[in-house]
């Protein structure tokens, strides 16, 4: 049987969760650096999901971008299977 999160959308779990992460920095007192951490994730999450999106429409992209997404993709995959 499927779990909640591999039922769910994936956008809708992680706007789901940025507004838990925000609801609880405001509740704590540090709402701005919990909001500028989240929004530099979530640019980084778009950007790699761009290129991934680039490298399967089989554009020809310089070795050093398809390294980065690799390697954070990799860093992402090591980060959720540890929790």
């Amino acid at each position: 049987m499927k779990s909640l999160f591999e039922k769910a959308d994936p956008v809708i779990v992680k706007t789901g969760f940025i507004g838990f992460m925000t609801i609880i920095a405001a509740q704590l007192g540090i709402l701005f650096p919990v909001l500028v951490l989240l929004l530099l994730c979530m640019i980084f999450n778009e950007l790699i999901s761009i290129l991934e999106n680039l490298i399967e429409m089989e554009m020809t992209l310089p070795g050093f971008l398809i390294a980065l997404v690799d390697k954070f993709k990799h860093l992402i995959e090591i980060r959720i299977s540890s929790c």
